[in-house]
């Protein structure tokens, strides 16, 4: 148990120094730093605050290849007075774009 402890106590204490030595040696280091700040996906739900206040309907579509899910999330969005079709496949979204606003 205390051999644990002091492993403990003695990492806490030498990771910073550890980051501290690297940072006063290679200049670029703060960069890294910062770089990892902003590109932290560790916690999405904190990205969008406000727009997670929103109340929002989101119909999803499931089913096997070919059974109509497109044509019928289509239908669904042209009846809808807005809304966004969202496809995995691009080509698949570039073909809906394109039949959607040639529909107007």
């Amino acid at each position: 148990h205390s051999a644990t402890s002091l492993i403990m106590n003695l990492s806490q204490f030498l990771t910073p120094a550890l980051a501290n030595f690297i940072a006063s040696r290679h200049s670029d280091f703060e960069k890294y730093r910062l770089l990892e700040q902003h590109t932290d996906l560790t916690k999405p739900h904190e990205w969008y605050p406000y727009a997670r206040l929103d109340k929002r309907k989101i119909i999803f579509h499931a089913g096997p290849t070919n059974s109509g899910k497109t044509y019928h999330a289509l239908q669904r969005l042209k009846q809808a007075k807005k809304g966004m079709y969202l496809a995995p496949l691009r080509l698949l979204a570039a073909e809906v774009y394109e039949n959607l606003t040639s529909e107007g």
